[in-house]
């Protein structure tokens, strides 16, 4: 198994928070330990002999990953048109154009297969998978409670559960 992740540099904190507004937002991501869960990923695939592999982080998701030319946002920053008039999610792009940069890392028999793969990718893939993405946004945006209800033991008090067990 390989395991593929951006190289986020030194302090990705810092170039995250650069045209971000909010300063709740700010204190959010700077509050995130990106480099961390990195780091702690790699020692555990070096514990089991597993491989990790660090691609550039450099316009992933503001390049086509089927014709690789840069992607403008029209539409806000979530759906990129490529001049070639198709629209992409720029998370399906990352996904796709990581796999790309990879491929150049890895042994050939991996290597080819990737490739292989990327190349049945065509602009229809690209809107479905979009699609997709764009859905489970926002089915993720819905309204939940702040805080999960507070729920019944699962063994009531009379049967030896719940609160007030002896």
């Amino acid at each position: 198994m390989i395991f593929v992740t951006e190289d986020l540099g030194e302090k990705p904190q810092e170039e995250m928070v650069e045209d971000k507004r909010s300063p709740q937002l700010k204190h959010r991501i700077k509050q995130t330990p990106m480099k961390a869960v990195v780091d702690k990923t790699a020692d555990k695939a070096a514990e089991r002999g597993l491989r990790l592999v660090l691609v550039s982080s450099y316009r992933n998701s503001k390049t086509c990953p089927v014709h690789g030319e840069e992607m403008s946002f029209p539409l806000g920053s979530k759906t990129g048109l490529c001049p070639r008039g198709h629209w992409v999610h720029r998370d399906v792009a990352a996904v796709l154009n990581i796999m790309r940069r990879a491929a150049e890392r890895l042994e050939p028999r991996y290597a080819e297969a990737v490739k292989r793969a990327l190349s049945a990718v065509d602009v229809k893939a690209l809107g479905e998978w979009s699609r997709s993405a764009l859905e489970a946004e926002r089915v993720s945006q819905t309204k939940r409670p702040a805080v999960l209800a507070r729920a019944s033991p699962m063994t009531p008090v009379h049967e030896g559960g719940g609160r007030g067990c002896r």
